[in-house]
């Protein structure tokens, strides 16, 4: 490792997989490692002034039935705590792994890593993807040609996945995507994807580029003004 280089774990599956960077060539984009969660006295509080809307007991009324929607498994919210101190408002005023396990919770982290790419860029996406695509029947929607076209098809028969396939492969024809997973790599190429067996393999596709590593990716929505990078 040079002196202008530096080395980060990247979580993969239940493992890590080790990448020496050079600082001239990548930044590293992450959540800040030493902010706290929010207290419960600092949630009540968000509640009490929501942004862009009345508090709850000016909009929810006691003969009002409610229905509250939270984040799946996969999003790093303390939905089990927001939703007990909402649920007491409500009755009170009236309140590394899992998310590489497949592509579908994959496809969460290229989503944010568009956010950081040029149109034409390479993004190298580290995804074990042991469980597989995440649904045995995710690749019928890579049949179609193009993104165009599979647009067309949810139109007369639509389905989540099949729009999560959409959002897949509008990004496989915008950027160029390196996919290190134990995925097969037929199953990859079908996806529009480039195929890699190691982060090394993966980089050397990639070319000598610049860019950003972004080692929660899920949790991560970069924005980033007026880079030249691809």
């Amino acid at each position: 490792m040079t002196s202008n280089s530096n080395s980060i774990d990247l979580l993969y599956g239940h493992s890590a997989v080790n990448l020496q960077w050079a600082t001239d060539r990548f930044q590293v984009v992450e959540a800040g490692s030493n902010e706290q969660p929010l207290t419960d006295f600092e949630i009540g509080a968000a509640l009490d002034a929501p942004i862009d809307s009345p508090p709850l007991d000016e909009i929810v009324a006691s003969s009002d039935s409610v229905l509250i929607v939270v984040s799946d498994a996969t999003r790093p919210t303390a939905s089990a705590r927001i939703v007990n101190l909402l649920v007491r408002r409500l009755v009170a005023s009236c309140g590394g792994f899992p998310y590489d396990i497949n592509l579908i919770q994959a496809h969460k982290a290229l989503d944010m890593a568009s956010h950081a790419c040029n149109d034409g860029g390479t993004i190298v996406l580290l995804a074990e993807c042991r469980d597989g695509l995440g649904r045995p029947d995710f690749l019928k929607w890579f049949e179609s040609t193009d993104a165009r076209a599979l647009a067309d098809r949810l139109r007369n028969e639509y389905e989540v996945n099949g729009q999560t396939a959409w959002a897949l492969m509008v990004k496989a024809q915008r950027y160029r995507v390196c996919l290190v997973s134990e995925l097969p790599e037929e199953q990859v190429k079908q996806m529009r994807m480039t195929p890699a067996r190691s982060l090394s393999e993966a980089l050397k596709e990639a070319g000598n580029r610049e860019g950003y590593v972004l080692p929660r990716g899920a949790a991560v929505l970069p924005i980033v003004r007026n880079t030249p990078w691809n």
